[in-house]
């Protein structure tokens, strides 16, 4: 509950968004962005944010040809985040719920 609340009053959520959105336009082409989250609400938070760099046209299914344009402005450098291997489980017990997401900028 104390957690949840502090993340509210902070505005934590808003600042990782912010601070994704503005480290991106700092990267040059090739670039890449790594984030650990420790916990589920930042990683939903990393992985909508990435999937949403990485989206391309949004016209409905049903139209024969892209008229929006939009392209992908990264791609994800793996599909699945990057876990804890067994044997770093059993040396840090508290990597249980570390993931590594990352993406590259492509536009």
């Amino acid at each position: 509950m104390f957690q949840a609340l502090r993340i509210a009053v902070n505005g934590e959520m808003q600042e990782a968004q912010t601070a994704i959105e503005k480290a991106f336009e700092r990267l040059k082409v090739g670039g890449r962005i790594s984030i650990i989250t420790f916990h589920s609400i930042e990683d939903r938070l990393v992985k909508q944010s990435f999937a949403e760099l990485c989206k391309g046209c949004e016209c409905p299914k049903d139209f024969p040809v892209c008229v929006c344009g939009k392209k992908p402005r990264a791609k994800l450098v793996f599909r699945k985040p990057i876990e804890a291997s067994e044997q770093e489980l059993s040396d840090n017990a508290r990597s249980r719920s570390a993931k590594l997401r990352a993406i590259e900028k492509i536009l």
